[in-house]
């Protein structure tokens, strides 16, 4: 997966939505009242329909759209997000939260059409924040609520890529944390000879690869650097290797804690666990389960809080990385 537009709303409080880090105003919104509050974005008065959308098109029309939404005086009204958005016509699907449900829409032209309601998935109070999803894949529609899949549907009406943003018209909700990622992960362009310090496109996005020895070639198409995964291994990979070369000190050099994640195609976490590297610096990872087509994992190091003064315990050449690996 690779973000492609994301929102923190992290300006000065006041601060008109329109304008601000990528943010445009829909020609069909019925007014321009969003604006930036307490790094959040916010209706400023009234209840006119708000349809904003990022000016960054979307590289491919598979693609998933998340946002919190925080209950911040109350849990009526609606907000939710737009994945395959028109920027001139009113035409998109649309998963929102709805005064204690979760819907999903779509928008053709202006004329809105519920695809699916599930009441008993947007259960919140006053001050709660929960996480509103939208993911399109071919035909393939579906709204998520923290995490979840709760609402499942067909439609092949909308198939342009476009754009993704959110629609909604209350002052008691607000908007945080927005993003949306394409589907899938892999390596965008060939990499040969990868060395210490070189910045390579995985999923479309520059990453820093700090390695400390170079890695076997990987070509376009594969999946991950350094993992063993390709992809026309399928089913039958069993297990990801990744050789680390972490600078550790002091008498907890063996309890430097790697802690790993493998997603299923729809967000899923279905399998998790603590590494321990020796001094090899060698991690592999024993799946419990065949890692199939969409799977991914991610890697990030875990600091221990073990009684050991922190100059024993140094982590350098990572401070983090996520091992992004997908067939």
């Amino acid at each position: 997966m690779s973000v492609f537009a994301a929102s923190t709303f992290d300006a000065a409080d006041g601060t008109p939505l329109a304008g601000y880090g990528g943010w445009a105003v829909h020609p069909t919104s019925t007014s321009d009242r969003m604006e930036i509050r307490s790094g959040q974005a916010k209706l400023s008065s009234g209840s006119d329909v708000q349809l904003y959308y990022m000016d960054t098109v979307a590289p491919s029309a598979d693609c998933e759209v998340f946002a919190d939404i925080c209950m911040a005086t109350g849990t009526g009204g609606y907000y939710g997000v737009c994945a395959r958005l028109d920027a001139v016509a009113g035409t998109y699907y649309y998963a929102r939260y709805s005064s204690g449900s979760v819907q999903l829409y779509k928008s053709v032209a202006g004329t809105l059409t519920q695809l699916g309601s599930n009441y008993g998935a947007g259960s919140v109070t006053t001050g709660g924040t929960h996480r509103i999803g939208l993911r399109v894949e071919g035909d393939s529609i579906k709204a998520l609520w923290n995490g979840a899949e709760v609402i499942s549907r067909t439609d092949g009406d909308i198939a342009a890529a476009g754009y993704t943003g959110f629609r909604g018209a209350t002052v008691s909700l607000r908007l945080d944390n927005f993003s949306a990622s394409t589907l899938g992960a892999g390596v965008s362009a060939a990499i040969a000879a990868v060395e210490a310090g070189d910045t390579v496109a995985i999923a479309g996005a520059a990453v820093p690869v700090p390695v400390l020895a170079a890695l076997a070639v990987v070509e376009a198409g594969d999946v991950a650097a350094a993992t063993g995964v390709s992809a026309g291994d399928g089913g039958a990979v069993r297990r990801l290797v990744l050789p680390l070369d972490l600078e550790r000190g002091g008498a907890a050099a063996n309890k430097t804690g790697l802690r790993y994640r493998i997603f299923s195609a729809g967000g899923a976490v279905v399998q998790q666990g603590m590494v321990t590297t020796d001094a090899s610096g060698l991690l592999a990872i024993d799946l419990t389960a065949p890692f199939v087509a969409g799977d991914w994992a991610e890697v990030l190091i875990q600091e221990y809080d073990d009684g050991v003064a922190p100059a024993d315990r140094t982590i350098r050449a990572f401070s983090g990385f996520a091992l992004v690996t997908s067939i």
